[in-house]
């Protein structure tokens, strides 16, 4: 119940603003917010775990990979639904935002969900703007790619 009530209050609260400027601020600062907390829930319970060194070490493994996404989107050519208003340039094939909103998902936090899941909504056309929803998807993908081979190279005891 806990997570689809954070996710209606996520995506409700971006419904407001979508039909604003090409980029539109609001759902755009939700974003940044929304895709912050699945880290940094990760980053408080690896602190508190019994063997922080190693929860860190899941936790670098899985933001090394998703930050590879760096490099993809210099080669890949997918350009953003906003390129040509201020502030948006270049290509968003995948969402880092996405992606880094899933980082530490496996950490146990069911309300995690909600906003991994919510941040790559929030980043499309229909609201922030900054990405299509294919960007956005595999921006996920990508995100849960990287939290899986996280946990699989870097085996922490429960």
């Amino acid at each position: 119940m806990r997570l689809i009530l954070a996710v209606a209050v996520v995506v409700l609260l971006g419904v407001g603003v979508a039909a604003q400027a090409p980029v539109r601020p609001v759902p755009d600062a939700l974003s940044w917010a929304t895709a912050s907390v699945t880290p940094a829930l990760a980053v408080w319970r690896a602190y508190k775990s019994p063997d922080p060194v190693c929860q860190f070490s899941q936790l670098g493994v899985s933001g090394g990979i998703v930050a590879a996404g760096l490099l993809a989107q210099r080669f890949i050519v997918s350009p953003r639904p906003c390129v040509g208003s201020p502030g948006c340039s270049g290509n968003g094939m995948p969402s880092l935002h996405s992606a880094v909103g899933v980082i530490g998902l496996t950490s146990g936090w069911r309300v995690a969900i909600g906003f991994s899941v919510g941040t790559g909504i929030l980043r499309t056309e229909h609201f922030a703007n900054r990405h299509t929803k294919t960007q956005a998807a595999v921006g996920l993908g990508l995100g849960a790619f990287a939290e899986w081979a996280g946990s699989r190279l870097v085996r922490c005891p429960s």
